[in-house]
């Protein structure tokens, strides 16, 4: 009889250690990129664009900045809250965006290479829209999956050289120079705001409204290197590829040419 009692009380010790070890990697399952929020290193400013930081140094409000002219003569700088972001958990951050449109909320939740693995979206007509995304050993996004059409991305030397999407499976290959000065030429090392193909969607199209600034202040993986100078275009559209060219001029102006203008 004690011997059956010893075998009762250690089974039901047994099984208690097991429920709690999977309460516990349910609490994990959350909590596992502990200490691993955004570094400060990998923000990018955007040209009329001013943050304010936190004391760690993330970016914790985004403001556009323009310039008001009131008659005759009067100048004044106009500063629009455009994003506020919290910082609630160390692999967490929610950013309230109102810089157009409804109020849009996005909460991030960071992997152990400090960039964001999953986005969660509500608002705009959105809600808990979650967005998945992949990065390769140098912190360059490699894939982003919404729950609707996914986006594949490759590097080389830093530089993100072939994009492709599901939609009209449309693929883009791109070359680049030598030249880094992203500025001069207010291109975004992100590629955003550029046609990529006829029928590829542009980089903003991923990362629309508030994820644009995001992926500026250090949450999306590590820019291109290079500015960009050829681009070769795919789709089941076009029986022909699209070539196309970049040119830069000294004023520090750009346009994209088609084939061989």
């Amino acid at each position: 009889m004690l011997m059956k009692n010893l075998l009762k009380n250690l089974s039901i010790m047994v099984f208690a250690a097991a429920f709690l070890c999977a309460c516990n990697d349910d609490s994990d399952s959350e909590n596992k990129y502990e200490n691993n929020k955004p570094l400060a290193e990998n923000i990018i400013q955007l040209n009329d664009y001013q943050y304010m930081y936190n004391d760690d140094g993330l970016v914790e409000k985004i403001f556009h900045v323009y310039i008001k002219t009131e008659f005759p003569t009067q100048v004044t700088p106009v500063y629009d809250l455009i994003a506020s972001i919290t910082y609630p958990q160390p692999n967490k951050a929610v950013m309230e965006y109102t810089g157009d449109g409804p109020t849009t909320k996005y909460v991030f939740t960071f992997g152990e290479n400090h960039f964001a693995s999953k986005v969660v979206e509500t608002g705009n007509g959105r809600k808990n829209y979650t967005t998945k995304y992949s990065y390769d050993i140098n912190g360059h996004i490699t894939k982003i999956e919404r729950p609707d059409d996914k986006l594949e991305l490759e590097w080389t030397n830093g530089n993100m050289t072939r994009i492709k999407q599901n939609d009209y499976d449309a693929l883009t290959e791109i070359t680049y120079g030598t030249d880094t000065d992203f500025g001069t030429y207010e291109i975004s090392p992100f590629l955003t705001r550029i046609k990529l193909g006829p029928l590829m969607h542009q980089i903003d199209g991923w990362f629309d409204r508030g994820l644009e600034y995001a992926l500026h202040i250090g949450f999306f993986g590590k820019p291109c290197t290079n500015l960009p100078e050829t681009m070769t275009s795919y789709d089941n559209q076009n029986p022909t590829p699209q070539q196309s060219r970049f040119v830069y001029f000294p004023a520090g102006t750009w346009t994209i040419m088609k084939g061989g203008e």
